[in-house]
């Protein structure tokens, strides 16, 4: 057995364990490897139970999602709302609350660290790729089999996903090593400039504040 699949059957028993019995899932769709990863674990472990939502006109390799399990499009105008982050996950509480569905999020190590996450997506009741580094979800998406074009969107520019055109320049793997050298688990350095270095710097002191939430008086 591989360390990735060792890998996937922890989140798989980590699935079965915290699911409860009598809900279903919903679990918002971008498109991209983060959301493909955690869509795919749970059909592993409750394919009649769960269930993918995309918000928008085209939902990047639809067929491979669609392959994987049920798939609702929900498509929407942008010039109808001011925020559509938080609209989003408004409207999932709303299709959560009115089928019974228990609301999974997408974050990974990664945007926790860093504070990258969106606060409108605290509303999710279970993470199940919070131990993941960004790097390590791009190798198991490989592993298992995620569609390409998937797995290459992770390289691109999405300001929508928190990923604006500064940070898509910076390898996954550089960011993931700036990140565990900040939290003091890794004492190597991440190959990236001065630039580079103070920009993640910056996103650092901006967001980080985010994994402690809601601030509280000692």
């Amino acid at each position: 057995m591989t360390d990735h699949d060792k890998k996937i059957n922890l989140l798989l028993d980590w699935i079965k364990k915290t699911t409860p019995e009598n809900a279903d899932i919903l679990i918002p769709i971008s498109g991209g490897t983060d959301s493909a990863l955690c869509f795919w674990l749970y059909n592993q472990v409750y394919p009649d139970r769960t269930l993918g939502v995309y918000f928008g006109e085209s939902l990047r390799c639809h067929d491979w999602f669609a392959s994987q399990g049920k798939v609702r499009i929900m498509k929407l105008s942008e010039d109808v709302f001011e925020d559509m982050e938080l609209f989003r996950w408004a409207k999932c509480i709303e299709i959560g609350l009115l089928e019974n569905r228990i609301l999974i999020g997408n974050r990974n190590k990664t945007e926790h660290i860093m504070g990258s996450f969106s606060l409108a997506s605290r509303v999710s009741s279970f993470l199940p790729l919070m131990d993941l580094w960004k790097y390590e979800i791009l190798e198991l998406c490989q592993h298992i089999g995620v569609a390409p074009e998937v797995i290459e969107s992770s390289s691109q520019a999405d300001p929508r996903c928190g990923r604006p055109e500064e940070l898509a320049q910076i390898p996954f793997l550089e960011v993931d090593r700036f990140l565990m050298e900040k939290i003091g688990i890794n004492d190597e350095v991440a190959s990236i400039s001065s630039e580079q270095k103070e920009y993640l710097e910056d996103l650092y002191r901006q967001g980080s504040f985010k994994r402690y939430l809601p601030i509280k008086p000692a």
